[in-house]
């Protein structure tokens, strides 16, 4: 499997596992997947710079949900972004390496 399918698993799985994360409005769940497939493109970053990156950008997008009308807690939002973004890469990573019996391209969040 190709770092691409990697990012396109991102993509696939992400609102399955946000919607189970508690706090995560659905509201905010596609910029999420965006925030984390930007992060993981950052060159030299470490799991936890990537995971605070991924958390600003969705930050930024739950900012714009909030100017488009979504009713959301955001200190609620803040709390759970962290868990919900290490929940997905970890989550994608484990699936990642059990269809291809290597290791994932990049490495857990948290």
């Amino acid at each position: 499997m190709s770092f691409g399918s990697w990012f396109s698993m991102i993509g696939k799985f992400a609102p399955f596992i946000l919607c189970a994360i508690p706090g995560v409005p659905p509201a905010i769940i596609p910029y999420v997947s965006a925030a984390i497939q930007s992060a993981e493109t950052i060159p030299g970053a470490t799991g936890q710079q990537k995971l605070q990156a991924a958390v600003t950008i969705a930050q930024t997008g739950f900012a714009a949900a909030q100017a488009a009308g979504a009713h959301v807690d955001a200190q609620v939002v803040s709390d759970s972004l962290a868990a919900g973004t290490s929940a997905v890469v970890n989550a994608v990573n484990a699936f990642h390496q059990d269809q291809t019996g290597s290791k994932s391209p990049l490495p857990p969040t948290a």
